[in-house]
């Protein structure tokens, strides 16, 4: 609509100026969140993004989610403290957490959530990466018969082989766009519950 004249250009930030904007680390994990939050029909909406649906140009990633956030500063401070940015990162990028506060002072309208170890699959070792990690065992499970290549320990934790893991991820994504099921947020649910509260 800008393009064409009919509107003014408004900054990607602040489309959804009255909802919580939560920022997840890429589009596996945006279906993962569109999905849980159809199931769980929040009171209070929000609305879930990842980097390249904010800016088409980007690559995405952590870092690159961080460096537009700088870059664009003025924009998420300019939110309604009703209203924050909410970046959501998986619990193998917690680390980066303190770099994401860094950039906005106490009392910016603007959150980082860190997946919490308690928030993951128990039987998923760390080769799952990503949210993938905290799918249930009924999501994992279409995915094997889907063709995804997953093995087990001694122990009976669930690996994937790095070569592997490409294919896998995207089985793992047919699986969740077919629908979850209220098992299926079993380990992921107490992170989707502090987003939206």
């Amino acid at each position: 609509l800008a393009h064409a004249g009919v509107s003014r250009w408004v900054h990607p930030l602040l489309h959804h100026p009255l909802e919580p904007l939560v920022i997840v680390e890429g589009k596996f994990d945006y279906d993962f969140w569109q999905e849980a939050l159809r199931l769980l029909r929040p009171k209070n909406p929000v609305q879930i993004v990842y980097l390249q649906k904010l800016d088409e140009e980007a690559t995405g990633g952590v870092e690159a989610t961080r460096a537009y956030l700088k870059e664009n500063r003025g924009a998420v401070k300019s939110r309604e403290k009703a209203a924050p940015v909410i970046v959501v990162l998986d619990w193998d990028a917690a680390n980066k957490k303190g770099s994401f506060e860094k950039l906005f002072g106490k009392g910016a309208p603007f959150h980082v959530i860190e997946w919490a170890e308690t928030a993951l699959n128990p039987k998923l070792g760390k080769s799952f990466r990503g949210i993938e990690r905290a799918f249930s065992d009924g999501l994992v499970a279409k995915a094997e018969a889907g063709g995804a290549n997953i093995g087990r320990t001694k122990n009976k934790t669930l690996v994937v082989a790095q070569e592997d893991y490409g294919s896998v991820k995207s089985l793992l994504n047919a699986a969740v766009l077919r629908g979850l099921g209220d098992q299926d947020l079993l380990h992921a649910r107490p992170v989707i519950e502090q987003v939206l509260t």
